[in-house]
């Protein structure tokens, strides 16, 4: 697996690399590091053409001086062709190795291509469309990070190449490399580490993103329960826009909502979906107050448990390589039961499909209420107290949302997953 580590010179890559191997995270892991600007092709050209004409190559670009021997000019003109690719196809067989063939060896770059991209557009003015699209789909690694750093602390002035008269110590031309990072790390999802103040706290948070993609990836289901206005499905989102900066395949799951009975209820027009705000809330009142006093008949229940079996085993088995996040789970249909007092509810119980990691969002019956009008009070009430009593019986973490904001929350979901 790669892992990488990208960001202007003087962000502070190498140093964060060597704490973070002495951290032991890696303990018993076979690792290699792949120091920065280190090809095969490259190195071989050198033996052919030899070292003179590679540093007035950087020499041009670094200090701007200029070469007009016909050599020099052939050379330059064949390696503003050849050298994104000779890069890309050398980055390409590494992932190759790394990602595929030997996926337990630990492999940690100093500079990824995403550095590379950067060097082409700012540096050498390499920006063409081709080349772009290679990048810009270039697989993603194990995980990849970008250490950002502020340009008050201004990686120009730690660099390590910070000469008098070379343009990497130029701020305008800091401003746009770090500028450009920011862009593509955006673009592919890469997760941004903030080195400007103490390192510890830095290697901590590597480390912790590092220990939560090996229990995601582990998790592979992940239930999270609650009445509306909980905050599962803000919490559900969060968590897969997480789990996508840490390269993981994810699909959030909305179980219970738009089932195949509801569809066929809207189909044959026994719901509007043109009403008014209000028309809905009296109507949903309406329908709960109902509900509750005809009293739900047991097929009834059936077939709304039967329909999201279907749907659970449906979903379980076309994405059987990602991460499910169910919004709502069985437990839900547990306290809606409870709730409307079915017969025999009992039964269900003992088919609610397995499931490891198990969350229940909890608020006050007032916070219900003020999120979602169109139950009456006394239902987030009475369901509320269900929903406690359920997740003892079921051992379903308590996530107490009244209390935190939607940060802490994922933040304690992740340090719970198991």
């Amino acid at each position: 697996m790669i892992i990488s580590f990208s960001g202007p010179s003087g962000a502070g890559k190498s140093t964060i690399i060597d704490q973070l191997i002495k951290s032991r995270i890696f303990f018993g892991e076979k690792i290699f590091i792949k120091e920065e600007d280190s090809f095969i092709t490259i190195k071989l050209a050198k033996q052919i053409l030899g070292e003179n004409i590679f540093s007035r190559y950087k020499e041009e670009w670094y200090f701007k001086k200029k070469y007009n021997d016909i050599l020099y000019k052939l050379f330059k003109y064949l390696s503003l062709i050849l050298y994104p690719l000779v890069v890309y196809l050398e980055f390409l067989m590494v992932y190759f190795w790394y990602e595929i063939i030997s996926k337990k060896t630990i492999l940690i770059v100093d500079k990824f291509i995403y550095d590379h991209e950067v060097n082409f557009k700012t540096l050498m003015g390499i920006n063409n469309s081709f080349i772009n699209w290679l990048y810009n789909h270039f697989p993603r690694p194990y995980l990849s990070f970008l250490i950002d750093i502020n340009l008050a602390n201004a990686s120009f002035k730690r660099n390590k190449h910070n000469i008098s008269g070379k343009i990497t110590a130029n701020e305008t031309f800091h401003r746009s490399v770090l500028n450009l990072f920011l862009k593509i790390a955006k673009k592919q999802s890469i997760l941004l580490i903030d080195n400007n103040g103490d390192l510890n706290d830095t290697i901590k948070n590597i480390n912790q993103h590092i220990m939560n993609k090996k229990k995601l990836l582990s998790a592979k289901r992940i239930a999270i329960c609650g009445l509306d206005g909980a905050g599962k499905t803000t919490i559900a989102n969060m968590l897969e826009k997480y789990s996508e900066h840490l390269h993981i395949n994810c699909k959030i799951v909305h179980f219970i909502h738009n089932n195949l009975l509801y569809k066929f209820l809207l189909r044959l027009g026994y719901y509007k979906i043109d009403e008014s705000e209000s028309d809905f809330y009296k109507r949903k009142r309406e329908h709960s107050a109902r509900e509750r006093i005809k009293k739900t008949p047991f097929i009834m229940a059936f077939l709304r448990f039967f329909d999201s079996y279907v749907q659970y085993f449906f979903y379980i088995t076309i994405y059987s390589n990602k991460l499910i996040i169910f919004d709502r789970f069985f437990y839900d249909y547990t306290v809606s039961f409870e709730y409307l007092n079915i017969k025999n509810r009992s039964f269900f119980n003992s088919f609610i499909p397995d499931i490891r990691n198990k969350f229940l969002l909890s608020s006050s019956p007032q916070t219900y209420y003020r999120r979602k009008p169109e139950r009456v009070k006394a239902f987030f009430k009475e369901s509320h107290e269900i929903y406690l009593k359920v997740a003892r019986e079921q051992d379903i973490r308590i996530i107490d949302t009244e209390k935190m904001n939607s940060d802490s929350s994922l933040q304690e979901i992740l340090e719970n997953i198991n």
